[in-house]
């Protein structure tokens, strides 16, 4: 209405100014003074008019017919980017080419035409804002104030873009997100709780947030909701009561905000259902875990590796140890071991919680409560107990096996020891008895050999018969010479005592070859050895089994034989090229041959190896520590 006034009163001024001009020149001089003065007055009112379309806040333009610029205020020339001066008489659409086809353009024709008025919002691109266009036509143009609505534009699309992209976060919450002021009256919430809760938008306005709860936890509800309000934040387990009477356990956590000076909780809801599952399925496996826990036949204790105290025992550890439960709870796993085993434990404990180790086994002396020893078979287990290392240790009772063990190792020590002894004598009386063959009756057969041969020159007889036989009876006096030597080193061989032990190796090998046809090659960077007698005989002995052994079984055609001396040991190795054995199925039969060379090698302290594979030849390895004679 003033944009209408203000068109009617330029034009009516305007025509005024006109016609005063055009009267003044027809009157006579005192009426045309008269005049004169009306006609300034009429030209200050249309200045005052200017002055007034000048301060407008809005653009204001006038167009004639052909929308040629008749009047435009200088907020024209701030909205466009033009002087306003240099708008008058140009045709407003080759001011603004690029308006033409527009929405304004269009706008600006269909007001001339139908003389009615028109409001219309457009963007023009090249100066980059909105216009907001009012336009009154007459039979002699358009009048426009243009309102430069960019920034209130801008604004509104900026509201509308964050209250979109508010809902789109909103929406896309996995749980239930809800807003209501302290009467319980709903302004927001995601579709997940129309979906969830079942109610549709228009239910859910005329509803309280105590609407979806069953019966039995309102009272609980309404407590929280009052502790939100009044404390700014509480939350809450429960279930989510739907439209369809369906309970689902829900978290609920509030918050308390103030919009325009206006309490309200900020609520989010998550479906809880999976977590339940997997704590009520914890709530049975550990109901499970304590009765397997309890009714294991084995004993079970968990300590911490950190200060050795006890966490939890069985029902079986009070049976057999004799303290209760409640008092192993309050003792250490050094309380039931003798004090000399401490440093052991303290170690063990190292060495578990070292991360080197999840599982070891050994055997530990425990004491009951009544003083009694027991020897515990334990494995212990590194595990995850709540936020820290355990040690779970599962013991089985075996004093009465240790008991045995220790009986049956005593009785095999004392069976060893004897029999130490009767290979002592036994190599005594070879010694013995080789002395005696070798002395006496090399004597007797030399004696015998000497009278034969004093016969045989006596006689004269012709008889070439009886020659004969003086002959073949001192031939059989020196092979009975010779077995008998044979027998004396084979019961003890003189050169074993008389030179040592490599000698007699070396003197073996070369009877070995002599017997048996096989290649026997003995290799020793050793010449001497002080070690004693013992020992000697021990490695001479195997050293004989084993070239037995191999004229026996091997098949073979060459023998290596060598004796070193390394690091304080002994170390006799012995290999052939025969056909071989399994080892495992020769340990089984229980030889005698092998089992008597292993004895004497662990009477001497060390220990024997057999490296064998049919087909591949066998190897024999003593390594003894030097004991010296």
């Amino acid at each position: 209405m003033v944009a209408v006034i203000f068109s009617i009163l330029g034009i009516l001024l305007s025509l005024a100014c006109g016609l005063l001009t055009w009267f003044i020149a027809s009157q006579p001089a005192k009426l045309r003074e008269l005049v004169e003065i009306k006609t300034q007055q009429i030209l200050v009112g249309q200045n005052i008019f200017r002055t007034t379309l000048e301060r407008l806040s809005v653009g204001f333009i006038s167009l004639d017919r052909q929308f040629r610029v008749t009047f435009a205020n200088k907020k024209i020339g701030e909205i466009t980017r033009r002087d306003p001066g240099s708008l008058i008489g140009k045709n407003i659409w080759d001011v603004f080419p690029e308006a033409v086809g527009s929405e304004t353009f269009k706008a600006f024709h269909q007001a001339l035409s139908t003389q009615k008025n028109i409001i219309n919002v457009d963007y023009f691109a090249p100066l980059d804002f909105w216009q907001e266009n009012d336009i009154y036509p007459s039979p002699d143009g358009l009048t426009v104030f243009v309102k430069d609505i960019t920034e209130a534009t801008r604004a509104k699309a900026l509201i509308v873009h964050e209250r979109n992209l508010s809902e789109s976060i909103i929406n896309s919450l996995p749980g239930t997100f809800y807003m209501y002021n302290r009467d319980g009256k709903f302004t927001r919430w995601n579709k997940n709780f129309e979906t969830i809760s079942g109610y549709s938008a228009e239910e859910i306005r005329k509803m309280h947030p105590l609407d979806f709860f069953d019966t039995d936890e309102k009272e609980l509800l309404r407590e929280r909701i009052d502790r939100v309000f009044d404390d700014g934040i509480a939350d809450v387990e429960a279930h989510f009561f739907t439209k369809q009477r369906q309970r689902i356990p829900y978290y609920f956590n509030g918050h308390k905000a103030n919009l325009g000076g206006e309490d309200y909780l900020l609520g989010m809801g998550v479906n809880i259902t999976e977590r339940k599952e997997v704590e009520n399925a914890l709530i049975r496996s550990e109901a499970k875990f304590r009765y397997l826990f309890n009714n294991n036949p084995a004993l079970i204790v968990i300590w911490d590796p950190q200060t050795f105290r006890i966490l939890e025992v069985n029902d079986m550890v009070p049976q057999l140890y004799g303290y209760t439960r409640q008092e192993f709870l309050t003792m250490t796993i050094f309380d039931y071991r003798p004090k000399e085993d401490y440093e052991a434990v303290m170690a063990f404990a190292r060495q578990l919680q070292s991360g080197d180790e999840r599982k070891v086994k050994r055997v530990w002396r425990h004491v009951k409560k009544s003083g009694e020893v027991m020897y515990m078979d334990i494995a212990s287990h590194r595990i995850d107990y709540g936020n820290s290392v355990a040690i779970l240790s599962l013991a089985k009772d075996i004093t009465d096996q240790v008991i045995a063990e220790n009986q049956l190792k005593q009785t095999y020590e004392d069976i060893r020891r004897l029999n130490a002894h009767l290979q002592t004598i036994r190599e005594e009386e070879r010694s013995s008895i080789a002395r005696e063959i070798h002395d006496e009756l090399s004597q007797l057969l030399t004696g015998i050999k000497m009278d034969v041969s004093w016969l045989g020159k006596k006689l004269n007889s012709p008889d070439e018969t009886l020659k004969a036989k003086i002959i073949e009876v001192q031939h059989l006096i020196d092979e009975t010479v010779n077995t008998v030597r044979r027998i004396s080193s084979d019961l003890r061989p003189g050169i074993l005592d008389d030179l040592g032990l490599v000698a007699a190796l070396e003197w073996q090998s070369g009877e070995f070859k002599k017997r048996s046809g096989i290649t026997c090659q003995f290799e020793t960077p050793l010449t001497e050895l002080d070690i004693n007698k013992d020992m000697a005989t021990g490695l001479f002995r195997i050293y004989q089994e084993s070239l037995t052994n191999i004229i026996r079984h091997a098949g073979a055609s060459k023998v290596m034989a060598s004796l070193e001396e390394e690091n304080g040991f002994l170390i006799l190795t012995i290999h052939d090229n025969g056909r071989g054995f399994d080892r495992e199925e020769a340990e089984a039969k229980k030889t005698l041959g092998l089992i008597g060379m292993k004895e004497r090698a662990l009477m001497l302290g060390g220990e024997l190896s057999i490296v064998s594979a049919k087909g591949n030849g066998t190897s024999v390895v003593v390594r003894v520590p030097i004991n010296k004679g």
